[in-house]
């Protein structure tokens, strides 16, 4: 929240997540401060203060709903991908460049039911800010999330 406070002041944040997405944690110069939701603190000195969220996605057309949620996102250079099958599925999880480049083959096989967790470091495949698509196939069903990557 933007504004002036004192020193010795209290501030209260408060972290509201939109629809489709979930509250991650408070970092301060990335570093993690809170995992709850509301977060206060003694005003001392400036900061600069971030509340992460992760987008969840029901991919349409299971039998089942699997979900997928990408956090960060914005991310620097690192994000964690995570996903949970309801039944034995064939995956593929790659992410692509805006114009439509694949940059990397996370995933390309058949998974049996359970939770998955990956992560994508950006820098590896060369790539430092900017949009890049995640896409998640599960048998014949497609989903893809936007990524942004920041500095």
């Amino acid at each position: 929240m933007w504004g002036t406070y004192n020193q010795g002041q209290i501030c209260n944040l408060v972290a509201s997540a939109a629809s489709n997405f979930v509250f991650n944690n408070w970092t301060d110069g990335g570093n993690i401060v809170s995992t709850d939701t509301l977060y206060s603190f003694v005003v001392n000195s400036d900061r600069s203060l971030i509340a992460n969220f992760s987008s969840t996605i029901g991919i349409k057309g299971f039998k089942k709903n699997t979900m997928i949620s990408v956090y960060p996102n914005p991310f620097k250079n690192t994000t964690n991908i995570k996903y949970t099958l309801n039944k034995s599925s064939k995956v593929v999880l790659g992410v692509y460049s805006s114009i439509g480049k694949n940059i990397a083959v996370l995933v390309n096989e058949k998974q049996d039911a359970g939770s998955y967790q990956y992560q994508f470091k950006a820098l590896e495949y060369g790539y430092t800010t900017g949009v890049l698509f995640l896409r998640m196939i599960v048998d014949n069903d497609m989903s893809v999330i936007k990524l942004i990557e920041i500095k």
